[in-house]
């Protein structure tokens, strides 16, 4: 993980996005070591906005949150994971 100061975040913040990709990374779709249940997709959604919000104000940059938003937690306009996604 690079500097939270070269970064121009403050630890805190630093410490609670790695947390979170950890967490997203742990309930992959792509690799994770347990499949996300529906509390953790809810939690993952409801603080990455927030996250995002606290980086934006603490760099002063234009920060963009995106995940998937459809019913069933996948990104309706996405060709991989969208409701007309490749099937294996």
């Amino acid at each position: 993980m690079s500097n939270p100061r070269r970064l121009g975040i403050s630890d805190a913040l630093a410490r609670d996005l790695w947390e979170w990709r950890v967490r997203g990374e742990e309930h992959s779709d792509y690799g994770g070591r347990a499949p996300i249940t529906p509390e953790v997709r809810a939690d993952l959604l409801r603080t990455g906005p927030a996250l995002a919000d606290r980086l934006a104000e603490e760099t002063g940059a234009k920060v963009v949150y995106s995940w998937p938003n459809g019913p069933d937690g996948r990104d309706p306009t996405c060709p991989t994971c969208g409701p007309d996604r490749r099937q294996p």
